[in-house]
């Protein structure tokens, strides 16, 4: 569940991560699970649907809305944080992401 009234499904899924439990919360980007197969598939894929206040909608068409826009020395400062922890992670050190 999200924010005002809306719900994600991830459906046909293989296996669901070992984290991850009912009600709880997710990261974006986070592994959720795995993608599975059913009825007569032709192989593995992943239903996933969007649910506002009750009624499903086509994902492709909702408008979500816009987030705050970083400009001037905030922007420099966030591309220079973002390079910093992909600098990180490319060498595996996942610990150290988090700036103090």
């Amino acid at each position: 569940q999200h924010p005002n009234g809306y719900v994600t499904s991830y459906n046909h899924q293989s296996a669901i991560a070992k984290n991850v439990v009912e009600g709880g919360r997710v990261r974006q980007g986070q592994i959720i699970g795995w993608v599975g197969t059913t009825g007569q598939s032709t192989g593995p894929h992943l239903h996933y649907e969007v649910i506002v206040n009750g009624n499903k909608v086509d994902p492709q068409r909702i408008r979500l809305p816009g987030g705050k826009s970083l400009k001037g020395d905030l922007l420099a400062k966030f591309e220079q944080e973002r390079k910093r922890i992909d600098d990180l992670l490319a060498k595996g050190e996942t610990k150290q992401v988090a700036s103090q």
